[in-house]
């Protein structure tokens, strides 16, 4: 079930994927968000102040006390309620988080820098108020803790940094619901919570031992006693008297006195009170509901304390004779009406700097408190004068309505701009993603369709639309008389719907089908009495008739059922007497659920339209939740809850004619149009919510970058209709749906055209080549994108979204370039950006409001684009670089006829245009791919340079890019690794150093098993030669200990000797002598950092080798990188995840320097495995998948065959060695095998990759090969198909070692002969597979080859200046091995000098040819020849 878009739907998330990279841009209407406050908080560094409302949205305001003015910076939109109550979670200035919960459980955490959500949690417990309390763990840190009072009996305790509940204040004598705590710090004691219930009672918590605490072990109260107040709404405590406590309750305040809990003073009210403070010793300032704030003095007599004593002496004198409190100075509250909320207003007291109120007229004001001497000269005055209090008004007054009147709204909004076709109110809205249309309501009935790319260009660029023949706005007429009320697009919740079909809802009850394409009316329903609230989409698996139904809900409390094919209402649901709250559905019972407001359920069926019954009471929610069950089930099985003959007799007696044909013939009523074929389809790149739940006027947009760059590479894909040719056959293992490019080729690509910048910044000129696309698209693509590639819909997003986030005014030399060729626009405005947590939870910038005495050049776009766009926050910086690096790089891949697509529309609108030649076009190209170039070369290098001619600059985030090293989307990985790169190498050595020293702490194996992530299996996974990773792909259908069983035998690891001279390694050092710092304590928080840290520490390693060794992180890291490989799959470390692949790309980037402190084997065969699936994965061309970002399995396929290639290239010895070494382990062990325990080669089943490897080091590392050369003939025996030599020859079956002179074979005796760099000859028999030594010289073989009858092998060792020939001796009657035997051996040329004809020195290579069975010919590199006899 899916509600269609309606005036109260809003954006409380991402609509995508938390991994992908989703850029929000903000279209801010000319109404001003609605912002009724519930709770207000101060941060600790005294500027910033968070505001939460009725809808569940967060304002972040920004006080400047200097200026008198309070700015609004950042919305976040996250909560589906209204927010209960906001907090601190420190008190130091430096403290930048904070937390926020909401009526209905949920709670976040927030860091006030740059707006984004650090955790979020649903829970079951409603939190009313929060209280952060701050203990020492040592001199220098403390720890922070969150108690919460709320709907429920106890006071949780809950972590700071990852929200978990570490344990509870509990009570043992009449537990109630606390309704305010307090936290007293008496001196040498443990603190103290008092907590008053809403019964009237106080209680006293004693925190001690906070750190062994957990949630099984709970504190209990030291003491409670009954006050006989009630309706507290808080109790305040101060340092400045530690013996009294300020407790507000509705209709009084008093004043207890702590130790005794004596009440000293109680004071009513006529007016109700609702927070207060302690200002001073003898005064205290009290809010109340009509918003004024009164500071009233205390009767010092009746106060008691050490400080009372030693302030006014022992006997002190109460002020003007008075025994009661007495007002002497008050703030002035706003004006209320007869509307007034009953809860209207709220305070914070914010210690002694100020006090903060707000109301829900959504007005904020901030007053500072008189500091203790002047508010002692007001007693006196209002005691000496004519006693009347001094009344204030705040210092500081704002509300965002009042701002909002003060901005400038574009002429032309989205929803206001209509071309002159409507000038009503626009009352629904609807975007159809998959067509880039805008479908707006309007109050007067009229529905406008608009192409939503030219909608937000009109509005926020400078763009001139008469120029441009696109989609036309297209008007809906004849529809309804009333407004607009929903609408609805049934093809995008299922494809069982015609595309061209559009449905609407209006207040004139009527039901309209439209026909989106030619605006045609086709149908008209008005079958209910109330104006139209929701439309819905049945569920997938109903009977054939109702799938072609829509659903509406009317506000006559009436559920109908529309058929869209046979145009007449199906079911009428009308019995309901209360508004409905959720309609679900049981389609295989034939049931339609429809539940109102009173908790009423009403049960009708679908296909006689009659009414089942009607549920009350306590089983609603289980009915409506057994619902759930028959979600995808399309039979009538026992998935659907119910057994066959049940349902029978349940559609009998129910007389569901449609649920006995299904039950008694299966085959014959079978659901229709249930779409089998899964085709793939590329997301929307662009979507469009309504921020606001109380109107439309402001807009989200929402860049997804991932699918804009899957649009523009399968868009160029088909554009470039190629017939079928070579280039489209199947790609080597690990490279389908990808080119053979690698990542380090395409980050050196980038890098290059990046360095070029320097030299070359003008818009013409050779650019570099431009790549192969690393994505293709099927060659049939569904029909909404090909509507989609029609229309441009992909190149116009992606131009929109690369003029909103381009760095304009930075390079005048640039600007014209994207003006003019890339057809880039320049903002008209402003820009409000936003961040999207990984939660999906959103935040957005609100409109810089200045004060009247601002310059008005700072609300120019000029202005924003130099001094204020790159200096928000590091969030944005890394979000925006890699979107604009990663677009770039797609636009400047795609080919000339895909970029010219995109003018066409102009081409027919300008008719005197005529196309031009083919070496124009050529050249038009180059200079498009140039500018792309260049624009990816200003954001990624140049950018920092030129913000500090005019600001300062906001580094991207490295945590974020480290996160982003293995993103699925190729285009992000590079532009990700390029920039993390370069960010790294902007800091510096000293730079470098201070983050080495801040996330070495957090590397999982220095760290606690209990926090690790690894967990405490360490040391057992040094045990596993191979990885579980790999066991998780490969015995997919098998049993995994059954292959376990199989694997070699299991042997234990090498000893690392601890390292001279080695530092342990020291947690940093405060950057700031601070008393005491609050550290970072939560448990997700520390798994986070551990994964960063891994990365992080891993790229230092790969591109600065000598900095991680001189800090000894080398074996810390490479244990960590080894451990990610090789560790088996758990909750914490899932298979195939980013950081996963991250740690196999590091192992192969900086294989250097993790080599001595790791075994290479257990990194091969972890290798290996992974990358011997990569054929299996990795899907096929005709796969309608083939082309898109690969699955997580394959892209750890496909890394793990990235890195091979790495360590056979950085090296090749250590590579050889070890894999000769497998294959002497496994020889040894197949001696000693049984029936029973069989052994198997790890080798094997990735033999195809070992020759892969062996085949790339003989093309590009000769000389290593030809050193181990006896080790790569034992690699190759083992992996190759020797089955195969009895039909071809070994150069047909491995060409690469006809390179080898060395390298000979027989086919007649089938035996290979491998002559090694010691002298010796190791010659291999398959058909017995054994093998044999000669010791044929004293030298380095040169050369070897087998007489064509076998009888003889010649030798030849160019060093040594001998040739040798060896006969072979079979022993008595063939049994046995046969022996070699020198038969002759004689003086041969000697080795020499080789040159190539440019003068560089070359490898000496002489090679043996057979003439006959007695001659052999030795040919030289020069040309020369020697003949030699037997």
């Amino acid at each position: 079930m899916t509600a269609s878009s309606s005036p109260t739907s809003s954006v409380s998330a991402a609509p995508s994927s938390s991994s992908n990279l989703v850029v929000p841009v903000v279209l801010w209407g000319r109404e001003c968000p609605r912002n009724r406050i519930t709770c207000v908080a101060a941060l600790p560094d005294g500027r910033t102040v968070v505001t939460g409302n009725d809808d569940g949205d967060l304002i972040q305001w920004t006080v400047d006390e200097q200026r008198r003015w309070i700015q609004p910076k950042m919305m976040m939109v996250a909560h589906q309620a209204s927010i209960s109550c906001i907090s601190a979670t420190g008190f130091l200035p430096t403290s930048t988080c904070y937390v926020s919960a909401s009526v209905d459980g949920h709670v976040c955490l927030w860091d006030s820098v740059d707006g984004r959500s650090v955790d979020s949690a649903h829970t079951g417990y409603i939190h009313r108020r929060i209280v952060p309390h701050s203990y020492r763990i040592s001199k220098n840190q403390s720890h922070v803790r969150l108690l919460c009072t709320g709907d429920y009996s106890e006071i949780l305790v809950m972590d700071a940094q990852d929200l978990s509940i570490q344990f509870t204040l509990s009570s043992r004598v009449e537990p109630d619901w606390i309704s305010a705590i307090a936290i007293v710090h008496p001196p040498e004691r443990p603190d103290v919570v008092l907590g008053m219930s809403f019964s009237g009672m106080v209680k006293l918590w004693s925190l001690t031992d906070l750190d062994k605490r957990d949630i099984s072990s709970p504190i209990f109260e030291d003491e409670s006693k009954v006050l006989g107040i009630r309706n507290v709404t808080e109790i305040s405590c101060s340092d400045l008297n530690q013996r009294i406590m300020l407790v507000i309750a509705g209709s009084s305040w008093q004043i207890v006195d702590i130790p005794d809990l004596n009440q000293l003073i109680v004071a009513e009210c006529r007016i109700q009170a609702v927070s207060g403070m302690i200002v001073d010793i003898d005064k205290v300032a009290i809010g109340f509901a009509d918003s004024t704030i009164v500071i009233f003095q205390l009767p010092r007599r009746k106060l008691t304390g050490k400080q009372i004593r030693e302030r006014f002496g022992e006997n002190p004198q109460n002020v003007g004779g008075d025994d009661n409190p007495f007002v002497f100075a008050l703030l002035r509250g706003t004006s209320e009406t007869p509307l007034t909320w009953i809860s209207n207003v709220c305070f914070r007291f914010c210690g002694r700097s100020g006090v903060l109120r707000a109301d829900k007229k959504g007005k904020i004001s901030f007053w500072k408190v008189p500091p203790p001497k002047e508010l002692d000269k007001m007693v006196e005055d209002y005691t000496n004068k004519n006693k009347r209090a001094a009344e204030f008004d705040p210092i500081i007054e704002q509300s965002l309505e009042k701002l909002w009147h003060r901005i400038e709204h574009s002429e032309h909004t989205m929803l206001a701009d209509t071309e002159g076709i409507s000038d009503a109110r626009c009352s629904a809205m609807l975007y159809v993603a998959n067509q880039g249309k805008m479908i707006l309501g309007y109050e007067d009935g009229s529905i406008v369709i608009r192409y939503a790319c030219h909608a937000v260009m009109k509005q926020l660029l400078e763009w001139d639309h008469h120029e441009y023949f696109g989609a036309q706005t297209r008007h809906l007429r004849g529809g309804h008389t009333g407004a607009v009320t929903c609408m609805l697009y049934p093809h995008e919740e299922h494809p069982r719907y015609d595309m061209q079909t559009l449905v609407s809802g209006g207040a004139d009850f009527a039901v309209c089908v439209w026909n989106i394409n030619t605006g045609e009316r086709l149908y008209r329903f008005c079958s209910q009495g109330g104006p139209i609230l929701r439309i819905l989409v049945p569920p997938d698996n109903c009977n054939a008739r109702i799938l072609h139904t829509i659903c509406t809900v009317a506000g006559d409390c009436s559920v109908a059922l529309l058929s869209l094919k046979e145009n007449k209402c199906l079911l009428l649901a009308s019995r309901q007497r209360s508004p409905i709250v959720d309609v679900k559905w049981r389609p295989l019972d034939d049931f339609m659920l429809v539940k109102c407001a009173d908790d009423s359920v009403y049960v009708w069926q679908m296909e006689t339209a009659n009414l089942d019954r009607i549920v009350n009471g306590i089983w609603t929610d289980e009915v409506m939740a057994a619902c759930d069950e028959q979600i995808g089930v399309t039979d009538g099985g026992d998935e659907a809850g119910a057994s066959q003959a049940v349902q029978m007799f349940r559609a009998f007696r129910h007389k569901n004619i449609a649920a006995i044909r299904r039950i008694a013939g299966p085959g014959e009523d079978k659901a229709v149009n249930t779409d089998k074929d899964q085709m793939v389809v590329i997301p929307s790149p662009m979507n469009i919510h309504p921020l606001n739940r109380s109107n439309n006027a402001s807009q989200l947009l929402l860049f997804n970058i991932d699918a804009m760059i899957m649009g523009l590479l399968s868009l160029d894909q088909e554009y470039s209709t190629v017939p079928a040719s070579p280039s489209l056959s199947p790609q080597p293992p690990g490279h389908h749906g990808h080119t053979e490019e690698t990542e380090q080729q395409k980050i050196n690509r980038l890098n290059n055209i990046l360095a070029s910048k320097g030299d070359d910044s003008s818009s013409t000129g050779k650019s570099s080549p431009s790549p192969v696309p690393t994505h293709t698209h099927t060659k049939f693509l569904p029909s909404a994108l090909r509507w989609q590639s029609e229309s441009n819909f992909y190149l116009d997003v992606a131009r929109l979204c690369m003029s909103l986030l381009h760095a304009w005014n930075l390079d005048s030399s640039l600007d014209p370039v994207c003006l003019k060729k890339l057809k880039l626009y320049k903002p008209n405005q402003p820009l409000c950006y936003g961040n999207i947590s990984r939660q999906g939870l959103i935040s957005v910038y609100l409109p810089t409001f200045e004060p009247t005495d601002a310059n008005p050049a700072e609300a120019t776009y000029e202005y924003f684009s130099k001094n204020v766009r790159w200096q928000l926050n590091s969030l944005l910086t890394t979000v925006h670089l890699l979107s604009v690096i990663s677009v770039a790089n797609t636009l400047m891949s795609m080919r000339n006829r895909a970029l010219k697509a995109s003018e066409r529309k102009i081409v027919r609108r300008k008719s005197s245009s005529r196309s031009s030649d083919s070496s124009t076009s050529e050249r038009e190209n180059e200079q498009l791919k140039q500018g792309w170039s260049l624009l990816a070369a200003l954001h990624c290098v140049l950018l920092p340079d030129l913000i500090r001619e005019h600001s300062v600059y906001v580094p991207p985030k490295i945590p974020l890019l480290a996160r982003r090293w293995q993103d699925q989307c190729i285009e992000i990985r590079v532009a990700s690794q390029a920039l993390l790169i370069r960010e790294l190498g902007r800091l510096g050595a000293e730079g470098r150093r201070k983050l080495l020293e801040y996330w070495a702490p957090f590397l999982p194996t220095l760290l606690d098993s209990a926090l690790s992530i690894f967990g405490p299996r360490t040391a057992q996974a040094a045990n596993n030669t191979i990885p579980p990773i790999a066991h998780a792909m490969i015995t997919s259908n098998t049993n995994a200990q059954a292959v376990q069983a199989q694997g070699p035998p299991q042997r234990p690891p090498p000893p690392i000797p601890p390292r001279t001279g080695a530092v342990p390694l020291q947690k940093p050092e405060p950057q700031k002598p601070v008393e005491h710092s609050e550290t970072i304590d939560g448990v997700q928080q520390v798994r986070r950092n551990q994964a960063t840290s891994i990365i992080v520490l891993g790229v230092i390693g790969a591109e600065y080798s000598e900095e991680l060794n001189v800090a000894d992180l080398a074996r810390a890291t490479s244990q960590s990188l080894l451990e990610l490989l090789i560790a088996p799959h758990s909750q914490l470390l899932p298979n195939n995840s980013p950081l996963r692949r991250a740690a196999i790309d590091l192992i192969g980037r900086g294989f250097v320097v993790w080599q001595p402190h790791i075994d290479i084997s257990k990194v091969l065969l972890g290798l290996l495995d992974l990358a011997a699936q990569g054929e299996k994965l990795l899907p096929s061309i005709g796969s309608p998948s083939y082309g898109f970002p690969l699955s997580s399995a394959a892209d750890a396929c496909r890394t793990a065959k990235h890195a091979l290639m790495l360590i056979a290239t950085a090296r090749p010895p250590a590579l050889i060695t070890a894999l000769s070494k497998e294959v002497a382990r496994y020889n040894a062990a197949a001696q000693h095998q049984t029936i029973q325990h069989t052994v198997q080669s790890p080798l094997l089943k990735s033999r195809y990759e070992v020759l892969r490897l062996i085949e790339f080091l003989a093309e590009k590392q000769y000389n290593d090969v030809a050193d181990l050369v006896v080790p790569v003939g034992e690699i190759l025996v083992h992996c190759l198909d020797t089955s195969l030599l009895k039909q071809k020859t070994l150069a047909e079956i491995f060409p690469p070692v006809t390179k080898f002179y060395m390298v000979g074979y027989c086919p007649q005796t089938r035996r290979i002969a491998f002559g090694g760099k010691n002298g010796s000859v190791v010659v291999h028999e398959l058909r017995a597979s054994k093998a044999q030594i000669i010791q044929a010289h004293k030298h380095p073989v040169t050369a070897v080859s087998f007489s064509p009858d076998g009888k003889y092998l010649a030798t030849y060792s160019a060093q040594e200046s001998k040739m040798s020939f060896w006969q072979t001796q079979q022993s008595f009657l063939g049994m046995g091995q046969s022996q070699f035997r020198c038969a002759k051996s004689m003086t041969a040329p000697s080795e020499f000098a080789v040159t190539s004809p440019g003068g560089t020195y070359q490898i000496f290579r002489a090679r043996l040819v057979w003439i006959n069975a007695k001659s052999v010919t030795l040919m030289l590199p020069d040309g020369r020849e020697s003949r030699f006899n037997v």
